[in-house]
């Protein structure tokens, strides 16, 4: 039992790193999950970007004393990105995934111009995902499709649209149409 309590301080593993690495692994990855939610809800880039900053900033001095032993570092700056890709990640997931998923059962279909088209970045291995940007109400939205999907000689785009939670809409389904 020494050896292994032993092994455990000279890799420096506690409870408290043990949480602050689970924590930010879940920040991370909670974060990219809510992108893929933004990516089919009509709400304004601000809304869940200041959320993340926000959340991150203000959690800040609850572990002021703490960070700096995980971190190895004094600076605040570090603090500040491990809170916001930690705690902030976990905010927006929480504010977005309910209005995602708990919306009301009614469904609208709608049919939007197409304003402009384009691929994403191509990594160096898959390809660039196909979008097409609408304009619905106030927002100028980027719609995402499957890889190999072609936009060329769509005018339009037919939306199932659902209204979440909190009042913002997300698509159910879409479908490029002529």
């Amino acid at each position: 039992m020494n050896k292994i309590k032993s092994f455990l301080k000279v890799l420096d593993i506690t409870a408290e790193n043990t949480f602050f690495t689970i924590a930010f692994f879940t920040g991370i990855t909670l974060t990219y999950l809510e992108i893929c939610i933004y990516r089919l809800t009509f709400i304004s880039f601000a809304i869940p970007f200041l959320l993340w900053m926000f959340s991150g900033v203000i959690i800040t001095p609850l572990f002021f004393k703490r960070l700096p032993r995980y971190l190895k570092s004094n600076l605040l700056v570090f603090q500040f990105l491990f809170n916001i890709f930690t705690w902030g990640g976990i905010v927006i997931y929480l504010f977005m995934a309910p209005n995602f998923y708990w919306g009301t059962p009614n469904r609208t279909s709608i049919s939007l111009k197409i304003t402009d088209k384009g691929t994403l970045a191509k990594g160096s291995s898959g390809c660039g995902e196909p979008y097409v940007i609408v304009k619905y109400e106030k927002f100028d939205k980027q719609i995402i499709f499957p890889c190999g999907t072609s936009t060329d000689g769509f005018n339009t785009v037919d939306l199932t649209l659902r209204r979440g939670l909190f009042g913002f809409e997300t698509i159910e389904s879409k479908t490029l149409s002529k």
